[in-house]
């Protein structure tokens, strides 16, 4: 008796060629003012029958202005977390999408810094 197999052989390619990826821009203020230092993580936001396609994740750190530019991401939507520095609140993760090809631009993300009160001493 002969018994026979089968063999699946898949091959998977990640393109980061410009006209099939798309990026996210922004800038990132308080009291007007950019803010250094913040991470911002963009990670695939699949839901029902949207996919992020080719890249799942990229990240990026704010410069001395704020700015931000996250790049090479695939076609799809993304949430962007932030990586706050010391003293600023914490804000909701944002929901982007990206279309390949294309820079999405986002309006200036404005977050709040902490109020620290005195302690009066008893």
């Amino acid at each position: 008796m002969s018994s026979s197999s089968t063999r699946q052989i898949f091959s998977i390619t990640i393109s980061t060629d410009p006209v099939t990826v798309g990026s996210v821009k922004g800038k990132i203020t308080s009291a007007s003012l950019g803010v250094a230092g913040v991470t911002v993580v963009a990670q695939c936001y699949a839901t029902g029958e949207v996919t992020c396609l080719t890249v799942e994740s990229g990240r990026d750190v704010t410069d001395a202005e704020g700015n931000f530019s996250v790049e090479r991401l695939g076609a799809g939507q993304y949430g962007l977390f932030f990586e706050l520095p010391a003293g600023f609140i914490k804000i909701a993760p944002i929901i982007v999408s990206v279309k390949a090809g294309q820079v999405t631009i986002l309006p200036d993300i404005i977050i709040t810094s902490q109020l620290f009160l005195p302690t009066l001493a008893p």
